[in-house]
């Protein structure tokens, strides 16, 4: 584009003050361009317009074919039936369906009218539930409670109740009276207030208590627990799974006068709560195919009640067709009992240490030994000592398909009581050696505790003679793992050694693994090698902080949901 001539283009962009004669020059040069810009003004705003509408028109354009198109897809011919049967897929497994109106089947609502109607056709998809009173948990129904046209909890959960019909419905609920993170004064959406679920939960449970089929509930407030444990079994006849936990410490007991434990009907059972007598806990013991009991000691300091091997023997004696157990040993005492026990169905036995009861540096000693050559388990495919996991959400089991595994914590299980279970294991195909609190909170600075003498004594009384996956989940330091002795093991292995996993505590290439061109060697050999590099501390610190406080701040950042909306009938 051209400009009039300027003689002012030495003087453009600075401080010059023109004289009179340089005004006048400037007024003659100034209209040309004004008027031109006004003309290019008008033309954008004319284009502009033009712009607009076509751009009007193509969206016009594009919901009219969209909307046309969307009536070619193929989900519109599915039968109803087996669009149902893709909803009931959508639901999670690891765990019950959430109050979360992103996650099925909440999510089916917010696509059409017919598929809101359709999920709410379908009661398998409303029968199970999880549910936690928790603000900052994962689990804390997600919905716009700013608004305050939005219904109580307790209105949705019965109508979410309702779309179940009759079918059997599974309960999970957690309400922990500790809330652990951020503070709930710092959370402005709950300030004032503190979420407690159980007065709304427990008439609920009541209500539907016929249907219940599987309850698990975790909660510190007894009360709670001495209401649903006081059921008759005839009011609850389709209950077969319980999962109780109550990380309280007395001074009473709380299952031993339980009613609702005398069910007959009952086949899984999960308990954690104080217990001065776990043998008196009145459960149809031989009825049972899955057993996980940690009890408390009633009182933390004299450590009386509780567990020990002794009461583990008496146990396994009365649940013949166990096919999974987990039993915490919570007190000291050596095993006196001497009749074997025959558990033909037992495919996976898991003993939690004293860990939460003992100094944590000392590693717990329990004579698991003599009680394992007392036991005839024919199906046994994994066996596990170490720090309790019952209270994982999610069911974790040992068993690996055709593999007879054994799993140790390193951390509360001594180096002799490992040995002495390996012999009494001497078909174990795959060995975990882990270290759950290293796995939690960065272990840095810990002791390896597997020296020398472990896997020399594996070595050579041939312990590993099956062996063919080896996971060490320890993250040592250069040094333990130099003094270790581990890479003769390893050399010394037997032909079916396939994997050898071993997490180290850094990928720093300035600080090289001291056994690197040994595990290459094993790599030539065509035994595959996993390097699992841990995070430094701080990065696991910030990363465990973000796992919980993400839960909060994302649900609040994205478009608020209202779940009455979701749940309400077309």
């Amino acid at each position: 584009m051209t400009f009039p001539r300027t003689p002012f283009i030495d003087r453009l962009n600075s401080f010059y003050c023109p004289n009179d004669d340089e005004l006048s020059t400037l007024q003659t040069l100034l209209p040309g361009p004004r008027a031109q810009l006004l003309q290019i003004e008008g033309e954008i705003a004319h284009t502009t317009k033009i712009l607009d509408d076509l751009k009007e028109r193509r969206y016009a354009l594009r919901r009219y074919i969209f909307s046309h198109e969307s009536l070619l897809a193929p989900i519109r011919r599915l039968p109803p039936y087996l669009l149902q049967e893709i909803f009931l897929t959508c639901l999670p497994t690891e765990h019950n369906a959430v109050f979360d109106a992103a996650a099925a089947p909440l999510l089916f609502g917010r696509v059409c009218r017919y598929w809101r109607r359709l999920s709410q056709d379908t009661p398998l998809l409303w029968s199970r539930f999880l549910v936690s009173g928790d603000s900052n948990s994962l689990y804390y129904p997600r919905y716009d409670t700013l608004r305050s046209t939005a219904p109580p909890f307790s209105a949705q959960l019965n109508r979410w109740l309702g779309f179940s019909r009759e079918s059997p419905i599974h309960i999970s609920y957690i309400q922990q009276d500790v809330v652990v993170g951020r503070q709930e004064e710092d959370t402005p959406l709950f300030a004032g207030r503190k979420p407690d679920f159980n007065s709304t939960m427990l008439p609920v449970l009541l209500d539907v208590r016929s249907r219940i089929q599987s309850l698990d509930a975790w909660n510190c407030n007894v009360t709670f627990f001495h209401s649903l444990l006081s059921q008759i079994p005839d009011e609850m006849p389709l209950l077969k799974h319980v999962r109780f936990i109550c990380d309280t410490y007395g001074p009473q007991p709380l299952f031993e006068n339980a009613t609702l434990l005398r069910h007959p009907n009952l086949e899984t059972v999960s308990l954690v709560g104080p217990s001065g007598s776990p043998l008196m806990i009145p459960l149809p013991w031989n009825n049972l195919s899955e057993l996980q009991l940690l009890c408390h000691p009633l009182n933390d300091d004299t450590l009386e009640g509780g567990v020990n091997l002794n009461d583990v023997h008496q146990i396994l004696h009365w649940c013949p067709q166990l096919i999974r157990c987990n039993i915490a040993v919570t007190r000291l005492g050596l095993l006196t009992h001497s009749s074997p026990v025959t558990l033909l169905s037992l495919k996976e036995l898991f003993l939690c240490s004293m860990r939460y009861y003992q100094p944590s540096s000392t590693p717990t000693i329990f004579e698991i030994e003599p009680l394992l050559h007392l036991l005839i388990m024919p199906k046994l495919q994994a066996f596990g000592a170490g720090v309790s996991i019952i209270h994982k959400l999610s069911p974790q089991y040992l068993a690996a398909p055709g593999e007879q595994v054994a799993e140790f914590d390193v951390d509360s299980i001594s180096i002799t009581t490992i040995l002495g279970v390996l012999r009494e294991l001497p078909q174990t195909t795959t060995l975990r050696l882990i270290g759950r609190e290293g796995e939690s909170y960065g272990g840095w600075g810990r002791r390896w505790p597997l020296d020398g003498t472990f896997f020399e004594a594996v070595e050579r009384e041939n312990l590993g003679s099956l062996l063919r996956h080896l996971y060490l989940e320890l993250m040592p330091m250069s040094s333990d793992l130099a003094a270790s002795r581990l890479v003769p093991f390893l050399y010394s292995c037997p032909s079916t050694l396939q994997t050898i996993t071993l997490r180290v505590p850094t990928a720093d290439p300035d600080t090289p693994l001291p056994i690197r061109d040994e595990l290459q060697e094993l790599e030539n050999r065509g035994i595959t090698v996993h390097l699992r590099y841990a995070l430094p501390q701080a990065s696991q610190a910030r990363m465990f902080s973000h796992d919980w406080y993400d839960d909060f701040g994302d649900r609040h950042s994205e478009e608020d949901i209202d779940l009455a909306y979701q749940l309400e009938d077309d």
